[in-house]
């Protein structure tokens, strides 16, 4: 192989390698709900911290959290923007969550729904 065949070769790699670097599999793909949200809800005027680590895995999501120091698993599903999920915690009613994921994925905004409290708004930050 000649050298010129060699620096072609070189410069084609390198062409494609800068081409296909800066093309980002992620850009048309919807944002994850992977991370760690927090918010706070206002159930009859009190101020109630909700914390939550979530993970999600082909549409489907599983996490755990807290509602101020009260302890949940979840699972439920985010097809966006859409999310929801059904938050289990031993002693209490289940709560049910269901809302839109913003487009760059950092806010959710939706209800969180339990029979003892009704529906309360509330947003989450990542």
């Amino acid at each position: 192989m000649t050298i010129m065949n060699q620096l072609i070769r070189i410069l084609t790699v390198v062409f494609f390698v800068t081409v296909f670097s800066g093309c980002d599999s992620q850009g048309d793909k919807d944002p994850s709900v992977t991370g760690r949200w927090s918010g706070t809800m206002s159930p009859f005027g009190l101020s109630v911290m909700v914390a939550m680590d979530l993970l999600e895995a082909d549409q489907e999501i599983s996490g755990t959290g807290t509602v101020d120091i009260i302890p949940f698993t979840l699972f439920g599903t985010h097809r966006f923007p859409n999310i929801s999920f059904t938050a289990f915690s031993a002693g209490f009613l289940d709560s049910n969550y269901s809302g839109t994921v913003s487009s760059d994925g950092r806010t959710m905004t939706g209800t969180w729904t339990e029979a003892s409290i009704g529906s309360v708004p509330l947003t989450l930050r990542k």
